[in-house]
C-alpha cells in the first residue's frame, strides 16, 4: 500500500479581527445614521447612533466571514471524501499531482481537478 502523502491547502481565511473604528469610520456612520433620521420615518431607522450602526456593520463582516470559512471547509471536507473513495494508488498519485502543480491550493481548484481526474482517468492538463 502507498504511503501517505498530506494534501496541500491555502490557509488563507483567519477569523476576522476588526480593528476598533477610526475617526473617519465614525464620522461616516453618524452621517448615515443623521442621514436616515432625515428620510426615513421613525419605526424604519435601523440604528439610532453611530454605535449602533458600526456594531451592526462589523456583526455583518463577521457573519460573511464565517459563511467563506464554513463554505471553504465544507468543500475541503467533500474533497477529502472523493479521495477516500479512490483506489490507494491513484490516490497518492492524485496528491502527488496536486502537491507539486502550480494550481492555488483552494478546495474549489482540487474539486475541479478531481472531477477531472476521475472522469478522464488522470490528470492531462
Amino acid at each position: 500500500m502507498p504511503e501517505f502523502i498530506p494534501l496541500k491547502f491555502a490557509r488563507r481565511f483567519p477569523r476576522a479581527k476588526l480593528d476598533p473604528p477610526s475617526k473617519r469610520r465614525i464620522a461616516a456612520a453618524e452621517r448615515a445614521v443623521r442621514r436616515e433620521a432625515e428620510t426615513l420615518l421613525p419605526g424604519f431607522q435601523r440604528d439610532k447612533t453611530a454605535a449602533d450602526r458600526l456594531a451592526r456593520m462589523d456583526a455583518a463582516t463577521e457573519r460573511w466571514w464565517q459563511k467563506i470559512r464554513d463554505s471553504k471547509a465544507s468543500n475541503w471536507r467533500e474533497a477529502r471524501k472523493i479521495l477516500r473513495q479512490m483506489p490507494p494508488d491513484e490516490r497518492c498519485a492524485f496528491v502527488e499531482h496536486w502537491n507539486t502543480c502550480s494550481a492555488p491550493k483552494e478546495p474549489e481548484y482540487c474539486m475541479d481537478m478531481l472531477r477531472h481526474w476521475k472522469t478522464n482517468g488522470k490528470n492531462t492538463r
